[in-house]
């Protein structure tokens, strides 16, 4: 595991499950998002931020247990706009209920969203070349196209 992995790692382990009947204000203290430059993801493999994800899936596991909690969801989704890999933990075990405000395909693997992760071309930001003009004229016809989050998703 690389040093800066690591130290997401301890930032997550210090961090304790935050468990008040409330799946939405769950999911957002206890969401988490990590970037790094394109070069940190020129020398970081699949397999390390496989490591990371599993281990943080396995403490927080330990977490609830520990604390007798109850099952919780943790779910990883990789935000190409902002260049985070993000995750949370949340009650809302129903995973077509996470509170998104877009289509989310939940049976994404972590090895899909974190190739993604690894290979955006936008780590750095998104250039403004890349960005369109959200304006049309009124007989132009919208693009209403989607494509669902992935999302991976295991209870815990």
């Amino acid at each position: 595991m690389t040093p800066f992995i690591s130290e997401w790692l301890r930032e997550v382990v210090a961090d304790a499950i935050i468990a008040n009947g409330d799946p939405r204000a769950e999911a957002r203290e206890n969401q988490w998002s990590f970037t790094m430059s394109p070069e940190q993801a020129a020398s970081t493999t699949q397999e390390d931020l496989a490591s990371f994800v599993e281990e943080i899936i396995q403490i927080k596991r330990l977490e609830l247990s520990r604390r007798h909690l109850p099952r919780m969801l943790f779910y990883l989704w990789f935000d190409e706009m902002s260049g985070r890999l993000c995750f949370s933990i949340t009650s809302q075990i129903d995973s077509e209920k996470l509170d998104f405000n877009c289509d989310v395909a939940p049976d994404a693997t972590p090895g899909d969203i974190l190739s993604s992760f690894l290979t955006s071309m936008y780590l750095a930001g998104i250039p403004f070349d890349d960005l369109t003009d959200s304006c049309r004229d009124e007989n132009s016809e919208a693009d209403t196209s989607t494509s669902a989050l992935d999302v991976f998703v295991s209870v815990l």
